[in-house]
């Protein structure tokens, strides 16, 4: 029996990924369909996964644009083709696949319509820096949203079609994942979270804490002052 009852596509945006993306994508292949997992190639430039399409995995390959753009080129995909819901996921091995029962059982509640994964019940291998950051950001949403989220930096979510169908989103960096929660909680959809592990390993980071915090002032500035 399939893990998630309503048809699901779990997308990965990637992005100059190793190894650890092939072990990922079989970890889940052990728990849900192989054909409803999507590769998400943000225009990686050490490698073109050739390996992964040998073996048969879906990977679809866009001009690098920035994970928000990659993930919202997998939002169009899973909109064409008609899924009920999205399961994102990173590539780098940070987000367990043991987990994706704890979003099938909240999906299967049907309480939400778009489910964060919650790693801050523990932070101990969490780096300082992103653990602060992330309890200052979750912190500023809380206040300005109004909805009880403590992990919002969490790119582990699951989102239902009417959320993917309601929310536009303008951003295309690591902002976009806050601009989806800000426009989702305005447009009074259900959210909720779920715990997951906390995984930090030796792979490589893309964030920029000087870029991407930028992203984030001007983003929180545009849509909670301005309202755009």
């Amino acid at each position: 029996m399939a893990l998630f009852q309503p048809r699901t596509l779990i997308l990965i945006p990637a992005y100059n990924a190793g190894p650890e993306l092939g072990r990922l994508l079989s970890e889940i292949a052990a728990r849900h369909p192989r054909g409803q997992i999507l590769v998400i190639d943000d225009g990686s430039t050490t490698t073109d996964y050739a390996d992964l399409r040998a073996a048969g995995w879906r990977v679809e390959r866009r001009p690098h644009g920035g994970k928000g753009a990659a993930l919202r080129a997998g939002f169009e995909i899973a909109l064409r083709e008609n899924y009920d819901w999205v399961v994102t996921m990173d590539a780098d091995g940070q987000h367990a696949p043991a987990d994706l029962p704890r979003f099938a059982d909240a999906i299967t509640a049907d309480c939400y319509d778009l489910i964060v994964g919650n790693r801050m019940h523990d932070t101990r291998t969490m780096p300082l820096l992103r653990k602060a950051t992330n309890r200052f950001t979750s912190w500023l949403l809380r206040r300005l949203t109004r909805v009880p989220l403590h992990d919002v930096q969490s790119g582990y979510r699951a989102l239902r079609r009417r959320v993917l169908e309601a929310v536009q989103l303008t951003t295309t960096h690591y902002d976009m994942e806050i601009e989806q929660l800000i426009r989702a909680a305005r447009a009074g959809m259900r959210i909720g979270e779920v715990p997951i592990a906390t995984i930090y390993n030796e792979g490589k980071s893309f964030i920029s804490k000087t870029r991407d915090t930028c992203r984030f002032i001007r983003l929180i500035f545009r849509l909670l002052v301005h309202r755009k």
